[in-house]
This record gives structure tokens, C-alpha cells and sequence, in this order.
């Protein structure tokens, strides 16, 4: 019987034990572990319910704006997993030129059958490299997951058009994204930025500034442009 996004990432679904973080590889491989297992429970069709589904298409709504349904405009959405927002995008915007970077050949696997038009690419962020620079770029539900998440927003801001927008949202909230890091330290090591002041210390040197922050208790959007 498959689960609630709400059950699943409360622990129910799935065992997130996982030993102590000694370096970035090994951090690498306990991930895509982890949600490799997960791809079953991720892509069932119940997994994401009605209420999960308009939040998910609030925080694409507010992030993608008018610009954001050009023919042709470059979305990089980083741990996309089986394509939660890949789905919302594509609803938003049939035309979008969206690649999904994710650790997880299970869950790429999903999303790739569900969406070929969609370029998938299995690789830690760090090592990512994109030919073009992107639009708009996406970390859902997976920013606390990162080793470093301050070396990937100066990585990533790097492949960034001039006005581009860097969002980081969770669909269930920082409230709920600080129980998963309470309880599993070792996969979600890091809590989203809490304030303006933490995010702007957490881009600095990037180029990047804050355009606006959502912290509500199901719902949580930290948007930033390069400036």
C-alpha cells in the first residue's frame, strides 16, 4: 500500500539509519542509498496528495513568474528524484528546457520514463556541468541533504544567466524539514536558512541576493536572483 509523502519522510517508509559522516564520498554513497530505496515509494501515484500537489504548484507559481513560461527556458532541477516538480513545470510550461540532476539511478529511472523530454543527468551537484547557463534553478525538499551546501549555491551560481532566480523550497515546510533533521542527522545534516540574515551569509560571494522568503507551517520558499 504505498504512503503519504507525510508518513514516508517521517521515518515510516523508509530506514534512514546511517553511520557517522566521515568525508564527501561516503556522504555521496549513504545518499543515493537512501533514496535509491526510496524511488518505489516516491513514484507511486498516491504518494503525492491533492493538498501536497497545490503547494507544489504554489511554489513553482511563485518561482517561475511570467518569464518563466518562455518557449525554450532553462530549469535545472537539482535532487528531482522520481520528478514531483518536473511534473508541476511541464503542467506550467510544456515548452521548458529542464535538466534533473539527482544521485538515485532508481528514481532518475522513474522520471526519465515519465518525462523523456526531460534531460537527466546522475551525478553528485558538485560535479555537475552544464554546456548552457540556466534560467532558473530548483532545490526542493533536498537542500538540507547537501554535504556543503554553501561550496553548491557558489557551484551552481556559477551556470547562472544574468537575472536568474535560485529557489529553495519544501513543500511540507521548515518546521517538518527540522523534525527529519532532528531525527536523521546523518542524511538531512542541514536545516534551511531560517531568516534573511542566515540566507544572505549562506550566498555570499555568489552574486546572489534574496528576493524573497516564504516560511509558513506547510510550506517554505527562499528565492534568490543573480544580480
Amino acid at each position: 500500500m504505498a504512503q503519504s509523502m507525510e508518513d514516508f519522510m517521517s521515518g515510516k517508509g523508509l530506514n534512514m539509519k546511517a553511520g557517522t559522516k566521515s568525508d564527501q564520498d561516503a556522504f555521496i554513497r549513504r545518499q543515493e542509498a537512501v533514496f535509491s530505496q526510496a524511488a518505489e515509494h516516491f513514484s507511486s501515484d498516491e504518494f503525492i496528495s491533492e493538498a501536497l500537489r497545490k503547494r507544489l504548484e504554489r511554489l513553482v507559481d511563485s518561482g517561475l513568474g511570467e518569464r518563466g513560461l518562455k518557449s525554450g527556458f532553462r530549469i535545472l532541477d537539482v535532487g528531482a528524484g522520481c520528478g514531483a516538480l518536473t511534473d508541476v513545470f511541464l503542467a506550467k510550461n510544456p515548452s521548458a528546457d529542464i535538466t534533473a540532476v539527482d544521485l538515485s539511478e532508481n528514481m532518475l529511472k522513474v522520471l526519465s520514463s515519465r518525462y523523456p523530454s526531460v534531460k537527466i543527468v546522475r551525478e553528485d551537484i558538485l560535479k555537475f556541468s552544464s554546456p548552457v547557463d540556466f534560467d532558473s534553478v530548483w532545490f526542493n525538499a533536498c537542500f538540507g541533504n547537501l554535504f556543503d551546501p554553501a561550496q553548491v549555491l557558489r557551484h551552481i551560481s556559477a551556470q547562472m544567466t544574468y537575472g536568474a532566480k535560485l529557489h529553495i523550497s519544501h513543500p511540507m515546510g521548515r518546521a517538518f524539514q527540522k523534525g527529519l533533521h532532528r531525527k536523521y542527522p546523518d542524511v538531512v545534516p542541514h536545516l534551511l536558512p531560517a531568516n534573511e540574515e542566515e540566507a544572505v551569509k549562506l550566498v555570499k560571494g555568489t552574486g546572489l541576493v534574496v528576493e524573497q522568503m516564504v516560511d509558513e507551517k506547510q510550506l517554505y520558499l527562499l528565492s534568490f536572483r543573480l544580480a
